[in-house]
């Protein structure tokens, strides 16, 4: 059976975006309940260096239409990144949910081989369509992700969560674990998948 690029990239980008929305709702829905501030969520950051929350969904928004756009040929939805409420963010994710859904498989299948190339600052960086998902897009996405449950169950003092949400949340957290690790042997050090992280 040959490889489906498009099953490979654009379902489970859209499971991920579909996971975090909601994983994102239980943090709404707590801090309404609890009457706290939402930017208090919203600026949160696990730690100094790290984008707060909101970037990090952005950047998962961007690294995943950036895939369907660069895999297919096609123009992707331009985002201003001024999101500052879950409801904000939440829409950002079903316009970039949105987008994915249209995606056809003969868009994105035979795209394998193609030349994607990525500029950051005055660096190139040069894949394969294959590579570019394997060792860009799926990394990115992931690790931008996880740290969404950790700012909401640390800020909300670990709300109670059905099962799916945590199962969901400790596939992403595994997922982004595996593919950092294997990043950084692919590229020998942390130092080179850095600039890789915020590319979009």
């Amino acid at each position: 059976m040959s490889l489906s690029m498009y099953t490979c990239s654009i379902p489970p980008l859209i499971r991920n975006l579909s996971n975090l929305a909601a994983i994102l709702q239980k943090g709404a829905d707590h801090a309404a309940a609890k009457g706290i501030d939402q930017s208090v969520f919203i600026s949160a950051r696990l730690a100094p260096d790290m984008f707060p929350l909101a970037r990090q969904i952005q950047i998962t928004s961007d690294v995943s239409k950036g895939c369907a756009a660069r895999l297919c040929g096609i123009e992707a939805p331009v985002f201003e990144d001024t999101e500052s409420s879950f409801d904000e963010l939440q829409k950002r994710i079903t316009n970039t949910l949105q987008f994915l859904e249209a995606v056809l498989p003969e868009q994105a299948d035979g795209n394998e081989d193609k030349e994607i190339v990525l500029k950051a600052g005055e660096k190139e960086f040069k894949f394969s369509g294959l590579s570019y998902l394997q060792s860009f897009v799926l990394p990115n996405v992931m690790f931008h992700t996880a740290p969404a449950l950790g700012w909401i169950r640390r800020l909300a003092r670990n709300p109670p969560m059905p099962w799916r949400y945590k199962i969901a949340a400790h596939n992403i957290a595994a997922c982004a674990t595996l593919a950092l690790l294997d990043t950084c042997n692919r590229h020998q050090a942390c130092t080179t998948y850095a600039p890789l992280v915020l590319l979009i």
